[in-house]
């Protein structure tokens, strides 16, 4: 009687009982490092992996690649963390009213001052002059038609 062909299922079986087994990855874990804004390297040295191999741990879990998970996460914790700074200024912390108000709007204490060096006024005034040489000129070939 010939030998029956294994089945892709028992085929799969046998290759994961080859070689060492798969290290555990505390998802938790690597969701936390992921959110406070860490790589993908530096969380594949938590689980002792290589950041492929935790990539490929990633997208077998989710289903979807690493940098894509990791960007969702990142965000998610960066949103997270304006959140709770929007909710600390609103609760009337000054502090951070004015740390939103400088970097999120961009909000000065002082006006910024600018200074004009006297090579500068010097460009500006020589520019001055030929526009108005350009504009008595026009005013002569209009005056002359």
């Amino acid at each position: 009687m010939p030998a029956r062909k294994p089945t892709l299922e028992e085929i799969e079986a046998a290759k994961k009982k080859l070689g060492r087994p798969e290290l555990p990855i505390d998802w938790s874990l690597l969701d936390h490092l992921l959110l406070a804004g860490c790589s993908i390297a530096e969380c594949s040295t938590h689980f002792n992996l290589t950041a492929e191999r935790l990539g490929e741990r990633i997208h077998k879990q989710y289903g979807m690649y690493s940098n894509e998970y990791s960007h969702i996460l990142r965000s998610k914790g960066d949103s997270l963390i304006r959140s709770a700074q929007m909710k600390k200024a609103l609760s009337g912390d000054n502090t951070m009213l004015v740390w939103l108000g400088k970097n999120k709007l961009a909000q000065r204490d002082t006006p910024e001052t600018q200074t004009v060096t006297e090579d500068t006024l010097k460009q500006f005034n020589a520019l001055m002059a030929q526009f108005q040489s350009v504009q008595n000129a026009k005013k002569e070939e209009a005056s002359s038609e």
